[in-house]
C-alpha cells in the first residue's frame, strides 16, 4: 500500500511538472533494496517513454533518479 501511495504521489508531481513545460524532474527514492526506483523506472519508460538515468551524485547525493520530459 505504501508503494502505491508513492507511485501516485510521483505520477501526480510527473503530470503537474510536464502541464508546467519542465524540462526535467528530479525523483528523489532513496537508498533501498530497488524497488521504488524500478517502478519509477518502469513506468517513465512503459507510460510516459521518457529517457532517464541516475542523478548527479554531487547534487543529490545517492538515491536520485532524472526523468527527461522532452
Amino acid at each position: 500500500q505504501l508503494l502505491e501511495t508513492q507511485l501516485n504521489y510521483f505520477e501526480e508531481a510527473l503530470n503537474e511538472a510536464m502541464a508546467a513545460g519542465c524540462r526535467k524532474l528530479v525523483v528523489i527514492h532513496g537508498v533501498g533494496n530497488g524497488i521504488l526506483k524500478n517502478k519509477v523506472c518502469e513506468l517513465a519508460n512503459t507510460k510516459y517513454s521518457l529517457r532517464f538515468t541516475d542523478a548527479p551524485h554531487s547534487l543529490y547525493g545517492w538515491g536520485a533518479t532524472e526523468l527527461w520530459l522532452l
